[in-house]
């Protein structure tokens, strides 16, 4: 429902910039330092679906699909006679809410490759030894330890899915031979394992003595390293980690992303959509249940259905418990914030047995079915809520850069732009900003205009004019903040403000790290007798409505130009249409245009605006009075008109 307004997001934006500017060799050597597997994964998905988002967003959904009738076959083949079981397991792994990148389609469909893939190793390591039919059993082994090798290269964190497997083995064989002493029961299910250890081993002996990462999450030195510099307080560190991420991942998940993302969704409609969607879900699965005759008054009591019950609960939360470690051991843990709960992903498959078994053997009464559909209906929620974000924060960027093509013709070669989004929706990596900067001005080239976001401490780095170098990724940025410009979007009712350090006139509301570093902006960076440059459409879609952000970016610009008769012109073009702004400092183009053309009644009106924002007006007063203005614009009238006093 919400795909076609789905995006790009974060770590997507080095990816494509690297791929229309440097192709497969350049997206080849993004990864080389720490997943090789990738770059060539990347280069065949971005051959396969280009900058098409829709492309980006069926292909992990139709991943995700994968993996889910892959773990019910799974399941199925391990417990054939617990049907209704198996289908709400598999159902929970689908809408799990630990895990809800789904939107971020594009950077995380590597993860559910991988997880598909580790589901589909064990399904076909469960065929291999179910089946009488050698040729069948071979036909299942070798795919089953090449999904392997693929799941390890893309993700090698899930390795503790490697240990599930031999359980899984072991308890299938005894299922299969109950008499099965102990000491037989361990050899055959080495034996079967053979196959799995030996690629593993490999994969270990490669990524541990012949390959050298770069990145401390993958690589053993770096990470054995720091845990000898304290041992004892590593040690307590990771136990702690540990319980917490368990607790987490199987009981949390359940509440606290649904709690956080409800206060992120800003509409009601939206919201309630949720709910109903949430509702609908749980009245299928209710559907079910009845149709099945599994209603708990009917429920089965017999010894066996008790144990493989049983079983669920022990085997859900071993998986969980064992695939932790690694994720733990690299130093990393869960965080339900967007990307951060990417940790549960290698216990999806758990948690969604262990839920199941807790249901069908735990519970016995009427309960059983108010926490079943209870899950289903969180998990639903919680899921498009998140696409509800995802679609609203690709809405914020590509007004963001629409926005900024309509106020900067072209940035001067050399420019570090400081791109800030709305509170909410703020950039996390500074590729997030010259990734489409670059893709929009300067197409299939080299970087040529440099980009950062905001963080503590960027004013003084202005102010300093200072240069650095980075490599991210085998790409190399430079940056220099004496040659900076400020593009903000104080709020989600504000247009973009391209802001000159020379006049502030930022809004009461704009952000006080932002406010230190604005009179440092430099706007002459901005070339405004260049030709317009637009976003690609491919990527950023069409063009959005000319409603009032429109027109403010092109008043601003035509500010800069000093052309007072355009600013009035589109002022009386936008009046014409309704148009307005919500933010009253995005007046302040025509109230400079006014005052410049000696309209000064008109000047006084829009004054009266403007004073009805009383945070505002005593604001844009204190920053005008203590603004450095160019000798050409008429700045001792400005600040009296608006504010009662000369300079």
């Amino acid at each position: 429902m919400l795909i076609p307004h789905l995006g790009f997001y974060r770590d997507d934006w080095y990816i494509l910039w690297t791929a229309q500017a440097q192709g497969t060799e350049g997206i080849l050597n993004l990864f080389k330092g720490d997943r090789p597997f990738l770059g060539f994964l990347y280069a065949f998905d971005y051959a396969l679906l280009g900058k098409s988002t829709i492309n980006w967003h069926i292909y992990a959904l139709v991943i995700k699909c994968a993996g889910g009738l892959a773990f019910l076959w799974l399941l199925r083949m391990i417990w054939p006679e617990r049907r209704v079981e198996t289908t709400f397991a598999a159902l929970l792994f689908m809408i799990y809410p630990g895990f809800y990148q789904q939107a971020n389609a594009a950077t995380f469909k590597n993860l559910l490759l991988s997880q598909t893939a580790v589901i589909l190793s064990l399904a076909l390591t469960i065929l291999s030894i179910k089946t009488s039919s050698r040729s069948t059993r071979v036909l299942a082994i070798i795919p089953a330890a090449a999904f392997t090798l693929f799941y390890l290269a893309i993700y090698e964190s899930m390795i503790g899915l490697e240990a599930v497997r031999i359980i899984l083995l072991a308890y299938v064989l005894k299922r299969q031979k109950p008499d099965l002493s102990n000491r037989s029961l361990t050899i055959s299910t080495l034996i079967w394992s053979i196959p799995y250890l030996v690629v593993t081993l490999v994969f270990m002996y490669w990524r541990i003595f012949v390959f050298t990462s770069v990145r401390r999450s993958v690589s053993l030195d770096i990470l054995l390293g720091e845990y000898a510099l304290a041992p004892g307080h590593s040690l307590i560190v990771l136990l702690s980690e540990y319980l917490k991420d368990l607790i987490e991942t199987t009981l949390f998940a359940w509440s606290v992303p649904f709690y956080t993302l409800a206060q992120t969704v800003g509409r009601y409609r939206d919201f309630a959509t949720a709910i109903v969607l949430a509702i609908l879900a749980a009245g299928l699965a209710g559907g079910y249940l009845f149709l099945t005759n599994k209603q708990p008054w009917q429920s089965e009591h017999n010894s066996v259905a008790d144990l493989e019950t049983r079983d669920f609960i022990i085997l859900g939360l071993l998986i969980v418990m064992i695939t932790t470690v690694p994720i733990i051991a690299a130093g990393r843990n869960v965080v339900f914030g967007l990307q951060w709960d990417r940790y549960t992903a290698q216990s999806t498959t758990g948690v969604a047995i262990f839920m199941a078994g807790i249901a069908f053997y735990a519970i016995r009464s009427q309960v059983r079915t108010l926490f079943l559909l209870s899950l289903i209906a969180v998990g639903v929620a919680t899921q498009f809520m998140s696409a509800v974000y995802y679609r609203d924060f690709w809405s914020v960027q590509r007004n963001l850069w629409w926005q900024i093509t309509w106020r900067v013709p072209e940035f001067a070669p050399g420019t570090t732009l400081i791109g800030i989004a709305p509170r909410g929706y703020r950039f996390a990596e500074e590729y997030e900003v010259w990734g489409p900067l670059n893709m929009i001005y300067n197409p299939g080239q080299e970087l040529k205009i440099s980009g950062q976001i905001l963080y503590d401490g960027l004013e003084v780095d202005m102010a300093a004019g200072k240069q650095e170098e980075r490599n991210n990724r085998n790409i190399l940025i430079t940056r220099d903040y004496g040659k900076a410009v400020i593009a903000s979007v104080p709020t989600t009712h504000s247009c973009v403000h391209v802001i000159d350090g020379r006049m502030l006139e930022l809004p009461a509301l704009e952000d006080q790290a932002v406010a230190a570093a604005a009179p440092y902006s430099r706007v002459d960076l901005v070339l405004t007798d260049s030709a317009p440059s637009p976003p690609p459409v491919d990527v950023f879609g069409s063009e959005p409505n000319q409603e009032w952000c429109y027109y403010y970016e092109k008043m601003d610009l035509a500010r800069q130009k000093q052309d007072w008769i355009e600013v009035i012109r589109l002022s009386e073009q936008a009046k014409t249409l309704d148009f307005e702004p919500e933010d009253f400092s995005e007046w302040m183009p025509l109230y400079t245009a006014y005052v410049n053309s000696g309209l000064t009644d008109d000047a006084k009106q829009l004054v009266k605006r403007i004073k009805s924002d009383q945070s505002l007006h005593s604001s844009l007063c204190l920053q005008m009075e203590t603004s450095q203005w160019p000798e050409e614009y008429d700045s001792t009238t400005l600040i009296k008109l608006l504010c009662g006093k000369g300079t």
